[in-house]
């Protein structure tokens, strides 16, 4: 199994509480203990629950139930327990989803699934360009469907912003910036069609 590396550049004070807080939080400390104890910042405790995050997928995908794998359902339940939550029941494909499907697979562009059965409506905000720059990561096709998506990057947080094609004027929107791991899982979801 390849263990993740920190998302924290090493030798700064703040890499030591985070790297400190991650090592105690493995040993079964509570986070809400670890985050008293080492005067972790809101950035620090963010930085800790993503690589608890990476470090748990990546006890999964080597098919262990390790120490991160714990940690996680311990501090954040069984929403964030890909294991816990079994995937959503595949409903009957109708046949105008064939139809679209089909197109798509005729277009080389990467499509997001079609809403699947109890998505989650994500929490959308008018675009005000925030960021001077914007680095897009990822991107759904904008030819064939009115509303297109990309995953983007912006002075260290990430955030999916939205292209509503099917008015007038195109309507951008953005969801929140949030660390990358959080903002991966939400494009996955998105993309599968768990979310909108």
């Amino acid at each position: 199994m390849t263990v993740p590396s920190p998302p924290w550049r090493a030798g700064t004070k703040a890499a030591g509480r985070r790297s400190e807080a991650v090592r105690l939080v493995l040993e079964g400390r509570s986070l809400a203990e670890v985050r008293k104890e080492l005067a972790l910042t809101v950035v620090d405790e963010r930085c800790v629950e993503d690589h608890l995050l990476e470090l748990a997928a990546a006890e999964r995908r080597g098919g262990q139930q390790g120490p991160a794998v714990r940690a996680v359902q311990r501090e954040f339940g069984a929403e964030h327990d890909e294991q816990a939550v079994p995937p959503p029941p595949e409903p009957p494909m109708p046949p105008q989803v064939a139809e679209a499907l089909a197109a798509f697979r005729a277009c080389l562009g990467m499509h997001p699934t079609p809403e699947q059965p109890g998505h989650r409506q994500l929490a959308w905000s008018v675009h005000t360009g925030r960021m001077a720059r914007v680095g897009v990561v990822a991107y759904t096709c904008a030819e064939c469907v009115p509303i297109s998506y990309e995953l983007c990057t912006a002075g260290g947080l990430m955030f999916v912003r939205r292209t509503d094609r099917t008015k007038t004027r195109p309507e951008v929107s953005v969801s929140e910036y949030l660390p990358g791991a959080r903002v991966r899982a939400l494009w996955a979801r998105l993309l599968a069609g768990q979310a909108r």
